[in-house]
């Protein structure tokens, strides 16, 4: 209908793993106009039976009021998040735990860690393929690379111990929003939740990410994230 809609519950079930010479067709499916449920399917087979897909996420949709949200104080966010870690350095350990990302979503062109906390500066490569959407999903997923940075398990990049490779996967994201339009360079704040004793021990973090133009204006949200962490 064109009307804004909110993700809410989005759950991931299994990953959708692809090698190199393998293909998969991939199925959205959308039960409802505006407020129904959406789910991600692929299969290998070709077949248009329901028994040969495979579901890989599933949400809600929801109608959505963007609602006025305060400016933030970039320049203050930048004095607390003093720690500064290259984005070279960044995603060369994250690929030592797991996390490898291809040349066009390496997006997090600054970054900086503080307490509970990062703080990344996200841009497209100026030759990246441009896709009809209110938000790029390589933008997208460039914020959420802050986690890790976010956890303060790994100091600032610069050496992993061996007992530290273990990787991030999400769980659930409980609600996404956009709130206005889209600058072509942007914020993301990814900002850790308290955690009782029992899900730091196994492994369970939760986070909640704001994303902003440079001038402090909200234009997207997502959260509460939860993610766990996996062995390499």
């Amino acid at each position: 209908s064109g009307s804004p809609v909110e993700v809410r519950n989005l759950t991931y079930r299994e990953a959708c793993l692809v090698s190199e010479s393998e293909s998969r067709l991939l199925h959205i499916e959308l039960e409802g106009d505006s407020d129904g449920k959406v789910s991600l399917q692929s299969t290998d087979t070709g077949s248009k039976s329901s028994d040969d897909w495979r579901l890989h996420c599933d949400a809600s949709l929801h109608p959505y009021a963007p609602e006025p949200r305060p400016v933030v104080d970039l320049a203050q966010l930048q004095r607390h998040h003093d720690m500064h870690v290259a984005p070279q350095t960044y995603y060369s350990a994250l690929d030592q735990i797991g996390l490898n990302y291809g040349a066009g979503f390496r997006n997090v062109r600054e970054l900086r860690i503080g307490e509970g906390s990062a703080l990344g500066r996200i841009r497209l490569s100026d030759d990246a393929m441009r896709v009809d959407a209110a938000m790029h999903p390589a933008v997208l997923d460039a914020c959420l690379h802050l986690f890790p940075a976010a956890t303060g398990e790994y100091g600032d990049f610069s050496a992993l111990a061996d007992d530290d490779r273990s990787t991030f996967l999400p769980i659930t994201v409980e609600r996404f929003a956009l709130h206005g339009d889209l600058p072509a360079e942007m914020w993301s704040l990814c900002r850790l939740r308290p955690s009782d004793a029992g899900d730091q021990e196994d492994g369970r973090y939760t986070v909640d990410i704001d994303i902003f133009a440079g001038d402090g204006i909200p234009v997207a949200s997502l959260g509460p994230d939860h993610q766990k962490t996996y062995p390499c």
